[in-house]
């Protein structure tokens, strides 16, 4: 048994189906067979069971994806410890959009001494806690609330990356700049002007409340003049001053838009975002990378 079996095993097992993990792997669905028979015939027990073209980790094919997983990930981490910092490594990472668009270059511009490579997939929150679980990814950018929410995995730690909070905001070609005193404005001058709203949070991909973005709409109603669900375009209509958004404070930053505070309200959300990883006992590219980060947190 090595350890290039116990990496095709955890991508059969990932895709659920042989064809999928042969054009992942760029393998032929026939060498994948033979490659779970012989991991089968080695430990003597059978690890999917079979519906019709799809295959399914049996309860036994769970509990050793485990140990595979274990394996396959010390293993890598171990040999990157004696290769050196010299070798390049591709990082895997996986998060919302929103958390992706505006705090990866925060992530790597104080990585510029580590030979590094990305390779980003925008997903919710669960699944990218799921990628890193099933070694799909290194690691999730998320919020401490989703990491929280989806339970904890005892495999992993994660790093806080700092907190943000909530805030209205607006282009500025608003027409509610214009009505601004101080930056401040009241829920009746604000009830006039329509805001920009997903259907399901981007973060979590779930519907929460009227806006899916973290605004107490039972507390303080308000216009939602437009639904959108993808992130960019919904910035979009806000850069050009046709919708207002209740966003963090960093695409407020990132953005350059404006920021508009309620007189009536006294408090805000607030969400930390961490950095979630599968620590290993050598001291590879992984660990390095993640004290590296929790050293710029500071």
């Amino acid at each position: 048994m090595d350890t290039d079996d116990l990496k095709k095993f955890i991508e059969i097992a990932n895709c659920g189906n042989l064809q999928r993990a042969s054009v992942k792997l760029n393998v032929t669905a026939g060498a994948l067979s033979k490659v779970v028979k012989r991991l089968e015939n080695t430990l003597g027990t059978t690890l999917f069971d079979r519906i019709g073209r799809n295959i399914v980790l049996n309860s036994q094919g769970a509990k050793f994806r485990q140990y595979a997983l274990h394996i396959v990930h010390e293993t890598e981490q171990a040999i990157s410890e004696f290769i050196g910092a010299d070798h390049t490594t591709t990082v895997k990472l996986s998060g919302p959009a929103i958390l992706l668009q505006h705090q990866l270059s925060d992530i790597v511009k104080g990585l510029h001494s580590m030979s590094l490579e990305f390779n980003v997939d925008a997903v919710w929150e669960g699944q990218a806690l799921s990628h890193v679980s099933t070694g799909q990814s290194h690691l999730a950018l998320v919020t401490k609330a989703g990491l929280q929410e989806h339970g904890a995995r005892s495999e992993l730690t994660s790093i806080s990356l700092g907190k943000t909070t909530y805030c209205i905001v607006a282009g500025k070609s608003h027409p509610i700049i214009n009505s601004l005193i101080d930056g401040n404005v009241s829920m009746a001058g604000l009830s006039s002007f329509g805001f920009a709203c997903p259907n399901v949070s981007p973060l979590c991909g779930i519907r929460r409340g009227m806006g899916s973005d973290g605004w107490h709409d039972e507390k303080m109603p308000r216009y939602i003049q437009y639904r959108c669900n993808d992130f960019s375009t919904l910035i979009s209509l806000v850069r050009r001053g046709l919708a207002l958004a209740y966003v963090p404070e960093f695409v407020a930053t990132t953005e350059e838009l404006a920021t508009i505070n309620i007189v009536e309200n006294q408090s805000c959300n607030e969400e930390e975002v961490v950095l979630v990883y599968k620590p290993s006992l050598a001291n590879g590219w992984l660990n390095r990378l993640m004290q590296t980060l929790k050293n710029i947190a500071q």
